[in-house]
């Protein structure tokens, strides 16, 4: 099981780096970060958090794997409300989660329909990646699971992005798996209706077609960037949207060869959501690489800024993936015998 914890680790630890990295260049043009940083080589300080530190999708990641922990894998919305409750202050998080929290704790609506309505964003999908480590090797299994959990923010479109990037992160435990084997979960996992597929399919293939990062993001910028309200006089470009931001990180991923330390560093520089980009692809390149896999220093970076210990979280999920194997086990056992 050590390998197991290792890759359990990296994908906790591989989130945290590409959302600290990614974090200073959040919602900015290409072009307005070459002129304000040149190319971001390191981790930076960003809104007055130290370099390292990690944003509202590390937050609601730990909120997430709190849930886990208490349920002892068997999550749900509600579960996920409840830590809420006790840990949230809605005044840091993005529109769509505050609106939750209030119809939960004021409205006292039902958690799995408090997502109806809400506007679209990443907070689904920025977060998900533990959902996948405890349905390590089962992509489909951690997409459905994923459904259930993220009714809590969305519905509709905005959950396309949780199941393609839970798949994608529960595709990368199995052995031998690589970038593509987790582009196929991602895709594989999603219904003829959804959006998702196409745009994952077209980010991905404008990576391999290219084969070079600058002339991957310029394309991209030119013809695939979804609509939002910018201000491009101060260098803003952002759209926290799924059906731009998982397609970017796998199409990343393809290009950083699965190597978290690579994705965070193409992140941070592409932009747009740009910590959100790297908190998705980190955290499945972290699980095909391993913690071993991570620069010393940031992995010793992030982890210090953390509010949360990832090595209690890494045994906390594993102590869960260790007893559904287990059940699991017994179960088609009992079914053969």
């Amino acid at each position: 099981m050590t390998d197991l914890r290792d890759k359990i680790l990296g994908c906790l630890v591989g989130g945290l780096l590409g959302d600290a990295m990614g974090a200073a260049a959040e919602g900015l043009h290409y072009t307005f970060i070459q002129r304000q940083f040149g190319v971001i080589t390191e981790l930076r300080p960003h809104r007055g958090l130290p370099s390292g530190a990690g944003t509202d999708d590390s937050a609601l990641k730990h909120m997430l794997c709190e849930a886990i922990a208490r349920t002892a894998g068997n999550v749900s919305a509600a579960a996920w409300a409840e830590v809420w409750r006790e840990r949230m202050n809605p005044r840091e998080f993005y529109p769509p989660v505050a609106s939750s929290y209030y119809k939960v704790t004021v409205g006292r609506l039902r958690a799995r329909e408090a997502g109806a309505g809400n506007m679209i964003s990443n907070s689904s999908a920025m977060c998900i990646a533990p959902i996948g480590v405890i349905n390590a090797g089962d992509p489909r299994r951690a997409a459905l699971e994923a459904y259930e959990v993220t009714s809590l923010i969305h519905h509709g479109p905005a959950q396309d992005g949780a199941l393609a990037m839970a798949a994608a992160t529960a595709a990368a435990f199995a052995p031998g798996a690589d970038p593509a084997a987790a582009v196929a979960a991602a895709v594989e996992c999603l219904d003829a209706d959804s959006e998702l597929p196409a745009a994952i399919r077209t980010a991905v293939d404008l990576a391999q077609e290219l084969g070079d990062f600058a002339a991957f993001r310029a394309a991209y910028y030119e013809r695939h960037l979804r609509d939002w309200p910018q201000l491009p006089g101060e260098g803003r470009s952002n759209a926290v949207d799924p059906r731009e931001s998982a397609p970017v990180a796998l199409a990343l991923l393809t290009l950083a060869k699965g190597d978290p330390n690579q994705l965070a560093l193409l992140a941070a520089n592409f932009g747009r959501d740009a910590d959100t980009i790297g908190a998705m692809g980190g955290a499945v390149a972290g699980a095909l690489r391993g913690a071993a896999a991570i620069r010393p220093a940031w992995a010793a970076a992030v982890r210090n800024a953390s509010p949360v210990d990832q090595d209690e979280l890494t045994d906390a999920l594993l102590a869960v993936l260790q007893a559904r194997l287990t059940a699991d086990r017994t179960r088609i056992q009992s079914l053969l015998d």
